[in-house]
């Protein structure tokens, strides 16, 4: 007796919907509407045009008019409403708006404050159906921020999987929108978090792109010009003028920091056109931090990081720099006062603070670059590295850390640190203080990359120049 056919397979689709890829259920890809979406009294969306199990060789130009294509494309191209439904099935899964809200300003708020408490949670809708495009793409960003992806070495990883469908997702949306012409400052700032989870998480190009668009999109808005921003004073309320002001800074300091993947391509911002008052910018950080300007450092690092990124890739290293003009230089690249002073008794509360981690970053850049023809830079990178090695330590030991409250810019300081001894024992320091060290920044990126995938590919690039002798010496230090 043959088997029975279920349903007629020149109706059925080369895919799952959007729906039941997003809830991972199984769909039977009937076309034009599944079982589910067909039950559920919703629109069935498939992610690209429809091919049936009869259409797989199309038909001729001939016997397709160029109207009826125009139409069909009209008829199964994704449209808005789609990707918000697409969008917040995704993040129902998580509880409600305010938990996800909620998780955001625990976790990122504190090193990250672009967006005003008290604003958004007068915004809130009470359901997930009542979500604006715009503010459904904001809560979005704010969920690919909050989540730790885990493992990179685990196998089917749901957790993952789930995050590059919502960021896919995101992508896909905002290129409708930015083909409609909407700008906003949720949209800004959703895409702001975008490039955020871009950057560390070490999805590249893609966070080249966004960046490209972000600009773009930041100066049709206003935010880049003093007439955009009088514009803006006029028929706005103060507190979107705050939100505005922090976005700016917010978006400059990604963009510097972009910068250190690739020193001498990316040219960085090196005097900077946005007004900063440190007053205006108040990070308050609920990890015992005694200091509550923690983003007006994270700000004043980033200007001495666009110093140092300037000067590299100024000096042209085929001609001899005079050493004067270089010490000149390097004396505008010393960290602001209010930044050692901040950090002076923050104690282990460093490995949350922003403009620690981007002030050595810095200070690593410039002494690795400038220790041949300055005397007494090496001495200080030495004195440096030393102390880093001390203040991760303990974490390495066992001390425990707020996972999800962990900035993303400690993955490169911890690169960078590692990278200088990786090149040292190559070249014949076998000290076992150089090891240990190594062996110190290492561990630290393996834990830091449970958080942060950006910190896997750090770690495949010091493995690419680790030799066989150091891989052993590792293993067994």
């Amino acid at each position: 007796m043959p088997p029975k056919r279920r349903g007629n397979l020149d109706n059925l689709a080369r895919q799952v919907c959007l729906r039941c890829r997003c809830q991972k259920r199984k769909c039977d890809k009937t076309f034009p509407q599944c079982s589910l979406c067909k039950r559920l009294k919703t629109q069935c969306v498939y992610e690209t045009p429809v091919l049936t199990a009869s259409s797989s060789t199309p038909p001729a130009p001939a016997e397709q008019p160029l109207a009826a294509t125009t139409e069909q494309r009209r008829t199964t191209m994704p449209k808005e409403n789609d990707f918000v439904l697409a969008i917040v099935e995704c993040l129902s899964g998580s509880g409600t708006i305010e938990d996800v809200a909620g998780l955001f300003f625990r976790s990122v708020h504190p090193w990250f404050p672009i967006i005003d408490f008290d604003t958004l949670c007068r915004r809130l809708p009470g359901q997930w159906e009542h979500c604006s495009p715009e503010f459904s793409l904001l809560l979005a960003g704010m969920k690919l921020l909050t989540t730790i992806p885990g493992r990179q070495c685990q196998q089917n990883n749901a957790i993952w999987a789930e995050l590059k469908e919502l960021h896919t997702l995101c992508k896909a949306f905002m290129g409708m929108i930015d083909a409609q012409g909407c700008v906003s400052l949720d949209v800004i700032q959703a895409r702001t978090f975008l490039l955020l989870f871009e950057v560390g998480h070490g999805l590249y190009p893609a966070g080249y792109i966004t960046m490209g668009t972000l600009s773009r999109s930041s100066d049709a808005l206003g935010l880049y010009s003093e007439a955009g921003i009088a514009a803006l004073r006029l028929q706005t309320e103060e507190e979107f003028l705050e939100e505005s002001h922090q976005t700016r800074v917010g978006i400059l300091i990604l963009f510097r920091y972009v910068a250190l993947e690739n020193v001498h391509q990316i040219a960085a911002n090196g005097e900077s056109t946005i007004p900063f008052v440190s007053s205006e910018i108040i990070a308050r950080p609920n990890i015992g931090n005694p200091k509550p300007d923690g983003f007006a450092h994270l700000y004043e690092a980033s200007g001495m990081l666009a110093k140092v990124l300037k000067l590299i890739t100024e000096r042209n290293p085929q001609i001899q720099f005079p050493t004067k003009e270089l010490e000149a230089g390097s004396r505008t690249i010393i960290p602001p006062n209010n930044i050692v002073e901040a950090e002076a008794n923050l104690g282990e509360f460093k490995l949350y603070c922003t403009g620690w981690m981007v002030c050595n970053s810095a200070l690593l850049l410039f002494g690795t670059d400038t220790k041949n023809i300055m005397s007494d830079v090496e001495n200080d990178l030495d004195s440096q590295l030393e102390e880093l090695a001390d203040f991760f330590r303990p974490t390495v030991e066992g001390r425990p850390i707020e996972q999800l409250m962990l900035p993303p810019f400690v993955t490169y300081l911890l690169f960078k640190a590692a990278s200088i001894f990786t090149e040292r024992i190559k070249k014949g320091d076998n000290s076992t203080a150089s090891m240990d060290k190594l062996r110190i920044f290492r561990d630290m990126l393996r834990m830091v990359n449970d958080r942060w995938r950006v910190a896997g590919r750090y770690l495949a690039m010091l493995d690419e120049d680790t030799t066989l002798r150091m891989a052993k010496a590792l293993e067994y230090s």
